[in-house]
């Protein structure tokens, strides 16, 4: 327990020392040095506990260390929203009644509850939060193992075909006979295409279900172990969603993208985005797409230095759009990652910025009372 709670202190810290580092935001700094406060001192009071013994004091104050963590990681989360979000509608007056309306919108506000002006810049502001939520996250594995070998059953079919590596991968409900997740990897081209991934009906089952992107990990790695691969050499190119029917990205794609008017119906428009793009983000907040977002950060030993690349729209009137979402080597970019840390702290060291915006552990005990 002590190592766990170490590990996402300094996580943690490291995190709050390079936002302090590289924003000019007064307010933000301000807010993010008070979390790390409340951080040490927890810290302080815990390790002080473990070591007179009393384990039940220290569980005390692990709890309140993991909820400012908690906190931190909210704050952090929202201020990108909001702030992407204002940006977005900077330029339109607002009445007073749209004003109130617009407090009352979060990231988790369904698009279609979100007045029409302002939907584009809500998805957009959305993409960048959840990828602020995924990017600081630790960069290690997470262990699922235990969760999904007591909860599901892994099927996998061989696709019988000259030439082809293709596997079909049905996972269930132990003894239970639907198949709520069935999806596609080629092991040759690095693709898997989501084919039906019914969470929701998982979810009215006893338990807990699995996000789908762990589901699609153990799929994975059922595939591989199957043909003897290691997954640390298996190269994901694409993930595919086909025939998409969830609501929430389908209007997120409707309010992001503009079909051409008196076309065949069934005619299909192919649209690509590239990172960085306004509808990149808008197309990367939505269930479809973030699943790939924590199974590329959440699994790094085999999915080290990806990321999505850019994002394939194919779309028509009639027909329910697909989306493919490329992968590639990562760019440097302006995100928290091991090596941002590093430099972080060495900078902070080196011009006196950290001893002048952090506190250390004896000024945050007697600056905070608990």
């Amino acid at each position: 327990m002590n190592y766990k709670i170490n590990q996402q202190y300094e996580h943690f810290a490291d995190l709050i020392k390079y936002k302090i580092l590289n924003t000019d935001n007064t307010a933000m700094k301000r807010k993010l040095s008070m979390h790390l406060m409340g951080m040490m001192d927890f810290r302080w009071r815990f390790s002080r506990s473990c070591q007179k013994g009393d384990f039940l004091e220290a569980g005390k104050w692990a709890k309140q260390l993991i909820s400012e963590t908690e906190a931190l990681e909210s704050y952090l989360i929202k201020h990108s929203f909001r702030t992407h979000f204002l940006s977005k509608i900077a330029e339109q007056a607002l009445s007073q009644s749209e004003q109130t309306q617009l407090a009352s919108i979060n990231r988790h506000t369904p698009v279609s509850q979100v007045p029409e002006k302002w939907q584009k810049a809500f998805t957009i502001a959305r993409g960048h939060a959840v990828l602020e939520k995924v990017n600081n996250l630790p960069n290690k594995d997470i262990n699922t193992n235990k969760a999904f070998n007591h909860r599901y059953d892994n099927i996998i079919y061989k696709i019988e075909e000259d030439n082809i590596s293709e596997f079909r991968a049905h996972t269930r409900i132990k003894q239970e006979e639907d198949n709520l997740y069935i999806n596609y990897i080629n092991i040759d081209n690095g693709t898997i295409t989501a084919c039906i991934n019914w969470r929701d009906k998982d979810g009215r089952y006893d338990g807990k279900p699995l996000p789908n992107s762990e589901i699609l990990y153990h799929q994975l790695l059922s595939v591989l172990k199957d043909r003897w691969i290691d997954p640390s050499n298996f190269n994901l190119t694409r993930v595919i969603r086909g025939t998409i029917i969830n609501e929430e990205t389908c209007n997120t794609l409707d309010c992001s993208i503009t079909l051409p008017r008196n076309v065949q119906s069934t005619r299909n428009f192919t649209y690509q985005f590239a990172r960085g793009s306004d509808e990149y983000y808008a197309i990367l907040g939505t269930p479809n797409a973030y699943s790939t977002l924590f199974l590329l950060k959440q699994h790094p030993s085999i999915f080290a230095e990806r990321e999505i690349t850019s994002i394939e729209v194919e779309m028509s009137h009639s027909c329910n759009p697909n989306i493919t979402l490329h992968i590639g080597q990562r760019e440097q970019a302006d995100r928290f990652e091991s090596s941002g840390r590093k430099d972080a702290q060495a900078s902070s060291n080196s011009n006196g910025r950290q001893a002048q915006q952090m506190p250390n552990a004896a000024d945050a005990q007697q600056q905070r009372t608990r």
